[in-house]
């Protein structure tokens, strides 16, 4: 049998931090269900509650509705959200020197594996996939990721993240991520809209780790709906690194 608390920190740290509080079934998941099952009749509370909080999140009309605007959001699933949209915090900060880490070598374990992701419920598969994602910054920017369990700086769990989307990141100095347990997350998941990209979502939280918050501009890294597939940084992602310090490549 896996054992699935696998970090070497410390007894205290070994508690998964709370992202915000969401109560109940995570919105996004309600609004897949309703449209999976293309319920017929009235919406009921839970759902127009949901719909209300997606509609605030992405700054459409608050209707509790699926009016055409929210459908055409709704339109493309695979894509999940962040829980990081619409704040602006390290970008507003006095410059410092070096970056926000004060080093260029962080190192990630993990405190849980997901229980239904068969692609990535190892700790070698699923560090392989991170390192994947975490490496397009080592790219373009001067800073490196290693695994290690044993006291790793950024510990990623699975649960309920709580915070308006399916992943949420600590900023620095601490970076501990928390992932979705009821969705499927896949190293090859690709238009598949009952799997995650994992890879991507790495990226993206790692940019929250960094210091970055999320973008207004649809193509890039930090854009809070990520897409399975994606696997770049542009131009704007790479500058407001260096705006925090970290060296461009």
């Amino acid at each position: 049998m896996k054992k699935r608390n696998v970090s070497s920190k410390s007894k205290n740290a070994l508690q998964p931090k709370r992202f915000g509080t969401q109560g109940g079934i995570h919105p996004d998941d309600l609004l897949r269900l309703r449209i999976r099952l293309n319920a017929p009749g009235d919406l009921d509370t839970d759902l127009k509650q949901a719909i209300e909080r997606l509609q605030t999140k992405f700054a459409l009309p608050n209707t509790g509705q699926l009016d055409p605007a929210t459908d055409a959001l709704l339109s493309n699933l695979p894509m999940r959200t962040c829980g990081h949209i619409g704040t602006h915090r390290m970008l507003s900060l006095p410059r410092q020197q070096g970056n926000p880490w004060g080093r260029e070598e962080l190192t990630f374990g993990f405190g849980n594996l997901p229980n239904n992701s068969p692609e990535i419920d190892t700790v070698n598969e699923a560090a392989a996939a991170f390192q994947e994602g975490f490496s397009i910054w080592s790219q373009q920017i001067h800073m490196s990721f290693r695994h290690r369990q044993n006291e790793p700086d950024i510990v990623i769990w699975w649960g309920t993240p709580g915070c308006g989307g399916i992943a949420c990141t600590s900023l620095p100095q601490d970076g501990d991520m928390m992932y979705a347990s009821w969705e499927v997350w896949a190293r090859t998941a690709t238009t598949f809209e009952d799997r995650v990209d994992i890879v991507a979502f790495a990226c993206h939280e790692v940019g929250h780790a960094l210091g970055l918050d999320d973008s207004d501009t649809e193509e890039a890294m930090m854009y809070g709906r990520i897409p399975n597939g994606r696997r770049r940084l542009i131009q704007e992602d790479v500058d407001n690194a260096v705006a925090l310090n970290y060296r461009r490549r």
